[in-house]
């Protein structure tokens, strides 16, 4: 597996499984972070910072702003990955309520190399708006779903009228419930699913037509004291199987608290 920073140095990664030539999906760690006595910090991946690749394992530090230091660690564990994420709060206040929120993506358009996993969106050129506006379609209707205790249920603003035009190219409607503890979409035809989950619990973004991904926004913590720091675990991937298979494998592997 390998980790491919199409912009050098960012948290921005497009993740290339064994003997592939396309990626299988790509991840934003994080894209952004909130919370109470903070100023939203958006455009985390896209800030370059220092990092160190080893064997199955990467390891880097972001200065988010002046006040705030990212570190992210990333375990490739085909075919997916765990992920530390922590936030050190550098400031002269407490935080409350921190939450940081993670992108998940079948594509990237535009990109050099632009690609997308052909497993989930079939058939559709390689246009961020073309292949949006099929995911918020014909995708996330009925495939894209959040994991609510033991079940699944459908993340979809409006299934029963899945229309691009009627809503937001892009949005960051965030779920009134704060109990999701992971989203995840099924390929075309079945038999893999493309999922993020936390160990920690998480509102989910709805989708919207202006590009093939998913969105969580899992809690960091309650509070962050002065000079403290944060940290949340989560794993990312492709699993072979089905939706019960995947709900014992988040169980066992992540324990959402």
């Amino acid at each position: 597996m390998n980790l491919i920073q199409q912009t050098p140095g960012t948290s921005d990664f497009d993740v290339v499984f064994e003997g592939q030539a396309t990626p299988g999906f790509r991840l934003l760690l994080p894209e952004a972070i909130s919370g109470d006595g903070l100023e939203t910090i958006g455009g985390c991946h896209t800030i370059p910072g220092e990092w160190n690749f080893q064997d199955n394992r990467a390891h880097g530090r972001l200065s988010v702003s002046p006040e705030f230091r990212v570190t992210v660690s990333i375990e490739c564990r085909e075919p997916d990955l765990l992920v530390d994420v922590k936030l050190r709060n550098g400031s002269s206040r407490p935080l409350h309520d921190v939450t940081a929120s993670f992108c998940a993506g079948l594509n990237h358009l535009p990109g050099m190399p632009d690609w997308c996993k052909r497993e989930f969106i079939p058939d559709v050129p390689l246009d961020r708006d073309l292949q949006g506006r099929y995911w918020f379609r014909e995708v996330a209707p009925l495939r894209l779903k959040a994991l609510v205790g033991e079940d699944w249920v459908g993340m979809h603003p409006c299934p029963d009228n899945p229309d691009p035009d009627a809503v937001a190219q892009y949005s960051s409607n965030a779920s009134a419930r704060n109990d999701v503890r992971a989203c995840a979409v099924a390929s075309y035809g079945g038999g893999s699913l493309f999922f993020q989950a936390w160990a920690a619990p998480c509102r989910c973004i709805e989708p919207f037509p202006g590009n093939a991904c998913m969105h969580l926004l899992p809690l960091m913590a309650s509070s962050i004291a002065v000079g403290e720091s944060a940290t949340l675990h989560g794993m990312v991937g492709i699993f072979r199987g089905d939706w019960t298979a995947l709900t014992r494998k988040i169980s066992v592997e992540l324990e959402c608290g």
